[in-house]
């Protein structure tokens, strides 16, 4: 019985450290696919709320609750009284059909370098209020 080999009732040291370090790589890349996944959820609820801000602002301009022209850089003011997160421009262009504008409104961070990109930017068409007018006064005339 010299060829018999010895029965095992435990794991060897080098079977240890294996499973140790497989366990450690196993952790290292759970962890960075979490970091990545609270990275993305930031990122997505900051360009949700400047999306938001967006919608709001230029849904005031198509209502006329704000005037018609082109607005540089500005904070937004809440009601609330919070320190403004956001930071807003609005653009008013003409378009090559008459009588129609071009309206866009672009949301940044307050704290962002000003030539950066904007985090949204959205655009409307909307007709001349000028050209309304006249159009108004024309058929009042007749």
């Amino acid at each position: 019985m010299a060829g018999k080999r010895k029965q095992r009732d435990a794991f060897t040291l080098l079977e240890v450290i294996l499973a140790i370090a497989i366990l450690g790589v196993s952790i290292v890349a759970i962890g960075n696919v979490t970091r990545n996944a609270y990275r993305n959820a930031e990122s997505a609820t900051i360009e949700l709320e400047a999306r938001l801000v967006a919608e709001s602002v230029m849904g005031e301009v198509l209502a006329g609750g704000r005037e018609l022209v082109s607005a540089p850089l500005a904070p937004l003011q809440t009601d609330i009284g919070s320190t403004p997160a956001y930071s807003y421009a609005i653009i008013v262009e003409p378009t090559v059909q008459p009588n129609l504008l071009s309206v866009r409104v672009q949301v940044t961070k307050v704290d962002a370098d000003p030539g950066s990109v904007p985090l949204c930017e959205i655009g409307r068409w909307k007709i001349d209020p000028n050209y309304l007018s006249s159009v108004a006064a024309a058929n009042t005339t007749e």
